[in-house]
């Protein structure tokens, strides 16, 4: 099923689910962690087509010990409750969504928003595998890597569309 509605972040929203870690993937970063987020933020330099950089919410992780990653991602802004849903069925028509279905869409929906990170706040996590990440999106997520040893951001680009 896939729910339809008036905006295109909506609709993006719900299939993104099985891709965000939980937020029991984040952990608490310890004084380094923290140290090496404020050094990649100071020297980062965003994609030309990037949003500002506080409409980011942004995860890291160590990806060996000299070097870390992170994902910038946009989070997605909540359905509109007035626009109501309608479900694609197989056979590619459209019908009304069942006050059941919506109650589960909407469960779905709040369990994504909660994972997300909000927008300018960061988030460390255990390992690069748990970061969040899309398929597809352009600057709605930016990829990030960053070395330790040169104190340099050696990648930070838009992610592809299909």
């Amino acid at each position: 099923m896939t729910r339809i509605s008036a905006t295109t972040r909506s609709v993006q929203a719900l299939p993104m689910l099985a891709l965000l870690s939980t937020p029991a993937s984040a952990i608490l970063p310890p004084s380094r962690e923290q140290a090496v987020m404020d050094a990649i933020e100071r020297s980062i330099v965003l994609p030309q087509k990037a949003w500002p950089f506080a409409a980011y919410g942004r995860n890291y992780a160590w990806s060996e010990a000299t070097h870390v990653v992170a994902t910038y991602i946009l989070p997605s802004l909540p359905s509109d409750p007035r626009e109501g849903c309608d479900l694609l069925t197989d056979d590619f028509k459209t019908r009304p969504c069942t006050p059941e279905e919506n109650a589960e869409m909407d469960r779905q929906e709040t369990q994504f928003l909660t994972a997300e990170t909000p927008a300018g706040r960061r988030r460390w996590f255990a390992k690069p595998i748990d970061l969040p990440s899309m398929s597809d999106g352009g600057c709605m997520q930016i990829s990030v890597a960053y070395d330790i040893a040169s104190r340099s951001v050696t990648r930070a680009v838009c992610n592809g569309h299909a």
